[in-house]
């Protein structure tokens, strides 16, 4: 009976300090951040992004604008809101979901369509106005726009290259890293590589009278897992002064999602 006690109290001794210990472990991580440098905690971040291998997002973007010059009869303020909603895998890049687009420039004011691309095409299969049965395919244009992921590896590299430029911020819950520009000359030539994963036609070209660039990333304070992205950004053409906003939300970040392909994509119409 003494021996069965003593055995009882070992094992509860164990537990206990094993518990303790991973407490400790765990509480470790946000006291080893505070002695990073803010070199340190940019690549932590910029790895966190790096890093990134699945997981569910939306992305909600907004252009606000003015004509210039509208034609007769025609509004000179105009906007269109685009938002996405689905899951992706990154390396090799698969992401499907559900798109629905509002506003002021479309034939209709609605337009929805489920999506889903892969590393080299995308596919639409349209639900509003007019629900189809049919897929759609088309081929990504870098000059434009890429897939709905939120980000561009390669905007990471650049991000490093001109590091000087990036600001960072300690919130309650993560770190922000801020890069901000106006120098058309140097986003013109990089407008995909910056804008491109956002799902949508936007760019600052050096032939505009001024424009500028903000994007603010977010990573967790814990573990560096990215949390989210805002872009905003403003231009005055010879047409019209507008500005773009787009937030990137992620949630379930390396979780093992998985991306199916829909049924019937592989019998896609070439639009």
């Amino acid at each position: 009976m003494r021996s069965y006690f003593k055995r009882t109290m070992l094992l509860a001794v164990s537990l206990i300090a094993i518990v303790a210990l991973v407490g400790c472990q765990g509480g470790s991580s946000n006291t080893d951040n505070k002695n990073l440098s803010k070199d340190e905690i940019l690549e932590k971040s910029f790895q966190g992004f790096e890093q990134l291998k699945n997981g569910k997002i939306s992305i909600t973007t907004k252009h606000n604008g003015v004509k210039h010059e509208p034609k007769e009869g025609e509004a000179p303020e105009y906007w269109r809101e685009r938002k996405f909603k689905g899951s992706f895998e990154l390396r090799p890049n698969r992401v499907s979901g559900e798109v629905t687009v509002t506003g002021t420039t479309m034939a209709h004011k609605k337009i929805e369509y489920k999506y889903y691309g892969d590393s080299m095409l995308s596919y639409e299969l349209p639900q509003v106005p007019k629900k189809s049965k049919v897929w759609t395919t088309n081929q990504y244009s870098d000059e434009f726009y890429g897939q709905p992921l939120g980000f561009n590896y390669d905007f990471i590299e650049f991000l490093r290259e001109h590091k000087k430029d990036v600001k960072l911020s300690e919130e309650k819950d993560g770190y922000t890293f801020t890069y901000e520009t106006s120098d058309l000359k140097l986003v013109d030539p990089n407008n995909y590589l910056i804008f491109g994963a956002l799902d949508t036609a936007f760019g600052l070209y050096d032939f505009y009278y001024s424009g500028s660039a903000k994007i603010v990333f977010k990573v967790s304070k814990e573990d560096f897992t990215p949390m989210g992205i805002t872009y905003t950004s403003e231009y005055d053409s010879e047409y019209a002064s507008a500005k773009m906003t787009s937030k990137v939300t992620y949630s379930d970040q390396n979780t093992g999602i998985v991306v199916e392909t829909p049924d019937g994509v592989d019998k896609a119409e070439v639009k």
